[in-house]
């Protein structure tokens, strides 16, 4: 996820230095179009949620790219995606907490609510002194 959400915090501070005053460029040419850099960030925001969201419920399901074969927990949000193992795809891990720290505009509310209880019931224990780099299903 790291990559993802570290672009999609970028986008967000060029868009807000062009505003100020601070940055000359308002966004990037891609084939003879100009997006700016708040575009860009809004192209993200909207298709994250469908790409990498995994429902508790397997009948909203059709509303997002998921492989139910791949599937182990739900809940979560998917860790990559494209992977050369579509398993890999399918894993929870800790990343999602850096990812709702710097870009939390990709993340609906009431889903990031349900990972972070996730990530405390399930990847931080009392004798921890951190967060888990891997869900105790993913040995």
């Amino acid at each position: 996820m790291c990559i993802r959400d570290s672009l999609r915090s970028a986008l967000r501070f060029l868009a807000q230095s062009y505003t100020e005053g601070i940055f000359s460029f308002e966004g990037v040419e891609h084939e003879g179009k100009v997006f700016t850099y708040l575009e860009w960030g809004a192209l993200i925001d909207k298709n994250f949620e469908r790409h990498f969201w995994i429902p508790k419920d397997s009948a909203e399901w059709e509303n997002y790219r998921i492989e139910r074969k791949w599937v182990q927990q739900t809940g979560i949000y998917k860790d990559v995606i494209g992977a050369t193992d579509p398993a890999t795809e399918y894993r929870f891990r800790p990343n999602i907490a850096i990812a709702l720290s710097v870009a939390p505009e990709m993340f609906d509310k009431e889903h990031a609510r349900c990972v972070i209880n996730k990530m405390q019931e399930e990847l931080i224990t009392p004798t921890s002194l951190g967060i888990k780099t891997l869900h105790p299903a993913d040995k």
